[in-house]
């Protein structure tokens, strides 16, 4: 894997932080790479949080997150801010994680 440059989306999380998250950046996968995403959600409490993502190249964006593990999770993410930002939202308030991966796509 040395080909993938970690980012934190929210930061390097507190001990006691209610979302993490961890980011790869894959740059051998064609043009702009692609982004391995994985956030946790360690409270039992509705909510929300927004991971910034690195920039994708010029004349693109960051592609809805395709899930990777696991299959179905309550957690429900978008892409938003023209693929700036991946928006993670928890409607039923559980413990939950979900790795995904984002690619590239022409931003028209």
């Amino acid at each position: 894997m040395d080909r993938c440059r970690p980012f934190w989306p929210l930061g390097l999380p507190a001990w006691g932080a209610d979302w993490v998250a961890l980011g790869l950046h894959d740059t051998s996968a064609g043009v702009a790479g692609e982004l391995h995403v994985a956030v946790w959600k360690r409270s039992d409490v509705k909510g929300s949080t927004v991971l910034d993502l690195p920039a994708p190249p010029a004349g693109h964006r960051w592609a809805a997150p395709v899930p990777v593990f696991p299959p179905e999770s309550p957690l429900e993410l978008t892409v938003a801010s023209r693929g700036a930002e991946l928006r993670v939202h928890d409607p039923l308030g559980r413990l939950a994680a979900r790795v995904v991966t984002l690619r590239t796509e022409p931003d028209v």
